[in-house]
């Protein structure tokens, strides 16, 4: 009868504790900005005009020209004739730019989810052949913010219609959690985001 009543007891705590989670809290997570497929071709521009290397990434040396890639910037090609004297003679404006490669006077590069190409033929003239979409799935711009986003918002069917992510907006949101939750335990707003971000503490309080 004893461990019985125990039982019951003990079973009552563990039901006593675990109730209606009702909270209104504000938090910060980062709203992607989209780019249309058509907003994009129109962003690619190529030029003879002379940008400054001010943060390089991946190189590739052909046919005595250097092609230096500028993350998230575009590319920089620079004539290299005279390793003495190399100066740059072209730029290669590619938003979300990280990777490239040469084949075949041919100039491969990343763009978001893109892949894009050019004849560089004409070394210091190179000429957009062609985009494909979506090729580099799940790749998202980097955060360096230290906030999180809605990986169910990113992820939807809807976001997919709105064309390619390709940056972010800080945004501070307000919502009414309810959930069931141990009454030891505060969820906050995490369970909407992702990367790790940390909801800030609730505006108002809530029934438990």
């Amino acid at each position: 009868m004893k461990r019985l009543f125990l039982f019951l007891a003990v079973a009552g705590f563990f039901i006593s504790c675990e109730q209606k989670y009702s909270e209104t809290i504000t938090y910060q997570v980062n709203e992607p900005v989209y780019m249309t497929a058509d907003a994009f071709q129109k962003s690619v521009v190529v030029t003879n005009e002379k940008h400054a290397v001010t943060g390089g990434g991946k190189i590739c040396f052909y046919n005595d020209f250097l092609y230096i890639s500028e993350p998230g910037v575009g590319i920089h090609v620079i004539n290299n004739h005279n390793p003495g004297n190399p100066h740059a003679v072209g730029f290669i404006k590619l938003l979300g730019n990280a990777d490239l490669a040469v084949r075949n006077n041919m100039l491969y590069a990343d763009a978001f989810a893109n892949l894009v190409w050019f004849d560089i033929s004409a070394p210091g003239n190179p000429k957009l052949k062609g985009i494909l979409e979506d090729v580099f799935t799940n790749v998202l711009p980097p955060i360096d913010n230290g906030f999180g986003y809605d990986y169910a918002e990113v992820h939807s069917p809807e976001a997919k219609s709105k064309g390619m992510i390709v940056g972010w907006r800080l945004t501070q949101k307000t919502v009414e959690v309810e959930d069931y939750r141990s009454s030891w335990y505060y969820g906050g707003g995490d369970v909407f985001l992702a990367d790790g971000a940390s909801p800030s503490p609730p505006t108002s309080g809530g029934n438990k």
